[in-house]
């Protein structure tokens, strides 16, 4: 379809009413959106556009269109596509939650995200944009003009009371409401987390999973707006001020050229199909690795299930002799992949697997089998 098709909501709300009701009632789905495109005759580029979404068959048909599009434009924006013909595609598979698991989830990890990536991009030469040249380019008047630009922190809209009349939200906009988590973080700054949620305006509760987050903090000059994968500074007046695009980084931390490289580091790949020309519940039907210097691909066999497809890569990937602490990547692991490895592997009781959760998403997998250990991460 045609990528502008999709500018109007209500487009978009059509198409995902169609696909909600296909999931059934007890069951909850991870979608994740993906646009496609050709950049020549026999060649097609892809890239997902925002992080997998969990949504049941009773999800605010509204509020995830209004998701997604977001999502679109600013990829649109991002990696200039405007000249291309844009596939939308939602990957959706069933989702395993960790009270499913029956085995010990040990040493759970809490990762400090927000601490990791100033680490990381402290320093780096950011896409920063300065708001208030006269000069700015399309892009940076684009980014400028957000969807809630005019809402602040502190000031999001209407306070929401529960029926106790307690504080539990705001209401945004005529269609919008928002519940709120404030807390300190490491660095001891005042935070809101937003989430725009489903709201109950009968029973006074928030419904289902947020849709649209972002948090909060308070600094010095005024507050930093964590929103996807770009900051928002706004002074103490609440202009916004600057734009971070954290993923625009040019330049990366490197290492000491004396430092000894881990060598033991591989690489797995699936690839899946849906049924209803890509839309439905997916199957993977080819995987590779490649790891000390060797590739291997498979493709599936007819008659074979995707979980015994699975099974059976896995099995090929672990004969490798003298493969004890390796570490495999695989691009969307806690996004995708992990249902497909973890729904197959846990019926071979040949396998122990260990995964690190963060917010009821995986991080990584360690697998271990027979004397063979190796960890799965992203």
């Amino acid at each position: 379809m045609d990528q502008f098709n999709y500018y109007r909501v209500d487009n978009l709300e059509s198409k995902i009413n169609l696909y909600l009701n296909d999931i059934p009632e007890n069951v909850t789905f991870s979608v994740l959106p993906i646009l496609k495109w050709q950049i020549s005759n026999r060649d097609y580029n892809s890239t997902t556009i925002s992080s997998s979404i969990k949504v049941t068959r009773f999800t605010s048909r509204s509020l995830l269109a209004e998701s997604i599009l977001e999502s679109l434009q600013k990829a649109l924006l991002v990696y200039n596509l405007n000249i291309y013909n844009i596939d939308l595609f939602l990957m959706g598979r069933p989702w395993l939650n960790s009270n499913e698991f029956k085995l010990q989830i040990s040493d759970i990890t809490k990762i400090f995200y927000d601490q990791i990536k100033k680490e990381i991009y402290e320093g780096s030469n950011l896409a920063l944009l300065d708001l208030n040249n006269k000069n700015l380019s399309e892009k940076a008047l684009k980014l400028k003009k957000y969807k809630y630009k005019n809402i602040y922190m502190d000031n999001y809209g209407e306070p929401l009371l529960d029926k106790n009349n307690n504080f539990i939200g705001y209401k945004i906009n005529q269609t919008e409401y928002a519940s709120i988590l404030t807390y300190y973080n490491e660095n001891k700054l005042l935070c809101n987390k937003l989430s725009i949620q489903e709201f109950d305006t009968n029973n006074l509760i928030f419904n289902g999973e947020a849709l649209i987050s972002w948090t909060d903090i308070r600094t010095d000059f005024g507050f930093i707006r964590e929103y996807g994968k770009l900051n928002y500074y706004y002074d103490k007046n609440n202009n916004l001020i600057d734009v971070i695009v954290n993923y625009s980084c040019s330049s990366f931390p490197t290492y000491k050229t004396d430092v000894n490289l881990n060598k033991k580091i591989g690489v797995i790949d699936f690839e899946t199909y849906g049924s209803n020309l890509g839309t439905g519940n997916h199957q993977v039907y080819a995987a590779g690795f490649a790891i000390k210097g060797h590739t291997e691909l498979f493709y599936i066999e007819p008659g074979v299930t995707s979980e015994n497809f699975v099974n059976g890569f896995c099995f090929k990937l672990f004969m490798n002799n003298n493969l004890d602490d390796y570490t495999i990547y695989t691009h969307n692991l806690g996004r995708f992949y992990s249902v497909f490895i973890l729904k197959a592997l846990l019926k071979n009781k040949n396998y122990l697997i260990t995964p690190i959760w963060k917010d009821n998403s995986i991080l990584s997998l360690t697998i271990k089998y027979n004397n063979t250990k190796v960890v799965i991460l992203d």
